[in-house]
């Protein structure tokens, strides 16, 4: 005889519609709802910030703050959702095999990306937007077949490498970057600095290692001195053109000197993923 189905059991379970998040996370989505629209920066940086205001203003809205205690910078580099980050930044990590990250938009905007690929040796991850944070919930955004995406996110252009070649040594560039502004101390507090998401620093490509593509002894081929701190993994680097010509990866602990992938890292990386070019087209 069939066993009759309990009604209770047989309800249909409402999604998760809370954020689980911890103080600093917390901390890292108020901040940035509460200021989508101001700059942050060293008082030296204000002349270039005068000067470059509007298009700051723009390439901003494409880069990413990563919502976790540990901060982290990302870049939108596709209207349908794609993301671009330093492959030691994203997920899966060696004692978690979750591929899902959470980051905020300038606009406030709560997303979720799953990663698709890493490259260690060249330190560059790509991600794919799955989910979107709206009225309490995530909402999905998987396109469906023949049908439009109806969800088109801000994103930075990629810069041409001229006759196969990275950018010039002493071109001017600017970082956005997501420095650790906020950190649980000994007791448990939240502590601050004067730091905030999506911070702009200013400076010049110094040149180059000897392989301008993959890293060496984790250290990124360009070496650039805007001004960096711990979260800015996969600070988006660009030109005075507003596109993408690099990102920060990296520090030498021997002379201070800032290391990135290079804009040539960045083409090979993205060359093996052939939906990227049919969906640019």
């Amino acid at each position: 005889m069939a066993k009759k189905m309990n009604k209770k059991n047989n309800k249909k379970k409402k999604p998760n519609e809370k954020l689980n998040l911890t103080k600093i996370q917390k901390k890292i989505i108020t901040y940035v709802k509460n200021n989508s629209s101001s700059l942050n920066y060293h008082e030296h940086s204000l002349k270039n910030i005068n000067t470059n205001k509007d298009l700051i203003q723009k390439i901003k809205s494409s880069c990413l703050c990563q919502v976790s205690d540990f901060f982290g910078s990302a870049v939108c580099i596709n209207e349908n959702g794609y993301i671009l980050t330093c492959a030691h930044a994203a997920p899966p990590f060696e004692d978690d095999n979750t591929k899902e990250s959470l980051y905020i938009f300038p606009s406030g905007q709560i997303i979720k990306a799953i990663t698709i690929d890493k490259d260690e040796k060249i330190d560059l991850a790509l991600l794919k937007i799955s989910e979107i944070y709206q009225n309490k919930k995530f909402i999905k955004i998987n396109k469906n077949k023949g049908k439009k995406n109806l969800y088109k996110f801000p994103y930075a252009k990629i810069s041409k490498a001229e006759n196969g070649l990275n950018p010039k040594k002493n071109e001017k560039i600017f970082c956005i970057g997501n420095p650790g502004f906020t950190m649980i101390d000994d007791d448990g507090y939240l502590e601050h600095n004067e730091y905030k998401p999506f911070w702009i620093s200013f400076g010049k490509i110094k040149g180059y290692l000897r392989d301008q593509i993959y890293c060496k002894n984790d250290l990124g081929p360009l070496i650039h001195n805007c001004w960096t701190y711990w979260g800015h993994s996969g600070a988006p680097l660009f030109n005075y053109e507003g596109e993408l010509i690099g990102m920060h990866n990296s520090w030498n602990e021997k002379n201070a000197d800032r290391h990135g992938n290079s804009l040539l890292g960045i083409i090979k990386f993205l060359e093996k993923f052939q939906f990227l070019k049919n969906e640019d087209k």
